[in-house]
């Protein structure tokens, strides 16, 4: 699932999809992924009512890229980005002969903001946070780290009891707000980067 927005987080499309691939086979990932485990039901509905498309991977991609084109998209976001170019390059190779060098080539023409790391740089750095989340049990207990997910952030941000969902367009309408209020609410040099150990800024 994506969403494409304006410069004022007007949504100019959003889309859905479910994996052919995937959804109309025995395909073991659907038995053994934490991501779409106990999702059954919620595949079923969307399904009987007609909500999502269901297309090959290589389709949904096409369709996504021509999007890209169309609404002359500049920039990639996603909470954990650099996980997210992770799963598309390997879900591409996956389903085209392990080649992925056609996906690669259209993401590099894209600049890429990591909101994970745009977070952790801003909201979650922050002792208003390490307060908060020592209040609602989003440290560790094994390590007594501050958690930096989209869920904790979420929360954080919105005073929510929230959980995600796990779920392509449901978790890019939330990420997508996370990054609203950052953009709305802080000054300054966006950070671009990508960073996997962009947790430890947060914890102090």
């Amino acid at each position: 699932g994506y969403k494409i927005v304006d410069k004022h987080f007007d949504t100019m499309t959003a889309k859905r999809f479910l994996i052919k691939e995937l959804h109309e086979s025995a395909y073991a990932l659907l038995r053994t992924s934490d991501f779409y485990a106990g999702k059954e039901a919620l595949y079923k509905e969307a399904k009987a009512n007609k909500t999502v498309k269901i297309v090959s991977f290589n389709e949904a991609i096409t369709e996504m890229f021509n999007d890209i084109k169309e609404y002359k998209v500049n920039c990639i976001c996603a909470y954990n980005l650099g996980f997210d170019l992770r799963a598309l390059k390997s879900t591409y190779a996956l389903f085209n002969e392990a080649n992925n060098e056609a996906i690669i080539k259209k993401l590099h023409k894209l600049a890429t903001l990591c909101i994970w790391s745009l977070a952790c740089d801003t909201v979650l750095d922050t002792d208003n946070y390490r307060a908060f989340a020592k209040a609602n049990n989003l440290v560790k207990e094994e390590t007594g780290n501050y958690l930096t997910s989209a869920e904790a952030c979420y929360r954080y941000l919105f005073n929510s009891t929230y959980e995600e969902e796990h779920t392509a367009l449901a978790d890019v309408e939330d990420e997508t707000m996370i990054l609203k209020y950052i953009i709305e609410n802080f000054k300054g040099r966006v950070n671009y980067e990508i960073n996997g150990q962009c947790w430890r800024k947060v914890q102090r």
